[in-house]
């Protein structure tokens, strides 16, 4: 009990390392000055701009030239935060997002070859001024501190309908390069003080991406839009932008798996905005309630049935005998056996298999999927006996291939076409 006690403890300590970071794995600002220095931008002035989380500073600096520059700091913290951070992303989404590297040099170098492309395309980016390294392992990452203000920070009709335009020609451009931003926020897209906008925070960005990452990043803006100015006026520029079938496009990912963590956090006061959202949108396009798209790989049914389980594995172990017993036995047993037993029970799938293909026209199932249905059935006649949990699972494959029930002759009764099952059954 006492060993068991520390190791909880243990493990405990190591999860706070890991979310919130140690001293020892935050840069300090000397190291921070003295890399500016040896990078060939001497500062004068250093500010934190956001509360270090994960190894990570932001920092906005005067240059020595007068520019100003903004700072992005990681120590050995951030890798490990990172590691955490991608490890559930892959467990609980099919899209783990952008690639990984556990060399944060290498993510910042990434970085700034999407903010690079990206001006090059006419993107309005911050200016990268440099990438290099600290002290202690601590990565840098340097561009221009143009007088910015998040839209987020705008009030209502500060944020008019030209800057909701102007914000969405740009996301435009930058989807045009397949550039996906990842957490495409209205933190993230900023308004300079001539009215022009900019966007920032590429920090899960991704290149080369697919059309559902972009289509993440256009109902992020449109949901974060939302929030900000009203669902009316964020759909209206959504809708001038995208067309009708681009935002037909964009609904099955208005849901919060899609969301960026802030974005969630913002929607928990609003429960019912993604709802209202989705049936403005459907109003406005004149088209059909979209499906959401499946975008978890865990979901809770799926949690629920793997605790299921390991609960009924346990409970037959129990039926079967002592635990211990049984494991002498798997140590003591002949493994050719074994082989040839598994195979001879498998085959009696794939003979069911072959019987069900041939009883459909030619070419509309396939044996390999009809061996797993087969397979299924084994363990649903286990909790459903007498055939019924066989005869719903074969129907509902049917139904889903495409094949459509055909009327009973009446000159089958029930219990005729009972008896015939459990005979087929029992072959």
């Amino acid at each position: 009990a006492v060993m068991f006690g520390c190791f909880v403890v243990w493990s405990g300590c190591i999860v706070v390392q890991l979310v919130r970071g140690m001293p020892e794995g935050l840069p300090t600002v000397t190291d921070i000055d003295s890399a500016m220095a040896g990078l060939g931008v001497p500062i004068t002035q250093l500010e934190q701009v956001a509360a270090p989380f994960g190894g990570a500073l932001r920092l906005r600096a005067d240059g020595q030239d007068g520019a100003r520059y903004r700072i992005e700091a990681a120590g050995r913290d951030s890798r490990d935060t990172q590691v955490l951070v991608k490890a559930s992303r892959w467990l609980v989404y099919k899209d783990s997002g952008p690639r990984f590297s556990f060399n944060r040099l290498e993510q910042f170098e990434h970085q700034a070859y999407i903010q690079l492309l990206a001006a090059a395309h006419k993107v309005r980016v911050p200016a990268v001024v440099t990438v290099g390294v600290a002290g202690r392992g601590t990565a840098l990452f340097v561009t221009r501190d143009p007088e910015l203000t998040a839209i987020a920070e705008l009030s209502g009709e500060s944020c008019t309908d030209g800057v909701l335009d102007a914000a969405w020609t740009e996301i435009h451009r930058m989807h045009a390069t397949r550039i996906a931003h990842g957490a495409l926020t209205t933190d993230a897209v900023q308004c300079g003080t001539k009215g022009d906008v900019w966007l920032t925070g590429f920090e899960v960005a991704s290149g080369a991406a697919s059309g559902d990452r972009i289509r993440r990043d256009q109902a992020e803006f449109l949901v974060s839009s939302a929030l900000t100015v009203g669902p009316d006026r964020a759909l209206s520029a959504a809708h001038k932008s995208l067309g009708t079938e681009g935002l037909e496009r964009v609904l099955p990912f208005i849901q919060p798996a899609a969301m960026a963590p802030t974005t969630r956090r913002k929607l928990r006061g609003e429960k019912h905005l993604l709802k209202d959202l989705i049936n403005q949108a459907v109003t406005l396009t004149g088209g059909a309630e979209p499906q959401l798209e499946q975008l978890k790989r865990i979901n809770p049914a799926t949690l629920l049935m793997a605790i299921g389980t390991v609960v009924a594995v346990y409970a037959l172990m129990l039926q079967i005998g002592n635990p211990e017993e049984m494991w002498n036995e798997i140590k003591n047993a002949q493994w050719v056996f074994v082989v040839l037993a598994g195979i001879a029970t498998l085959s009696t799938n794939i003979t069911y298999a072959v019987a069900l293909v041939g009883s459909v026209p030619p070419g509309r199932i396939k044996y390999g999927v009809t061996s797993l249905l087969e397979l299924a059935t084994s363990f649903a006649n286990v909790a459903v006996p007498g055939g019924v949990g066989t005869t719903v699972f074969v129907v509902r494959y049917l139904h889903r291939m495409g094949l459509e029930s055909q009327p009973v002759s009446p000159q089958w009764s029930r219990p005729m076409l009972r008896r015939a099952l459990c005979r087929s059954r029992s072959f």
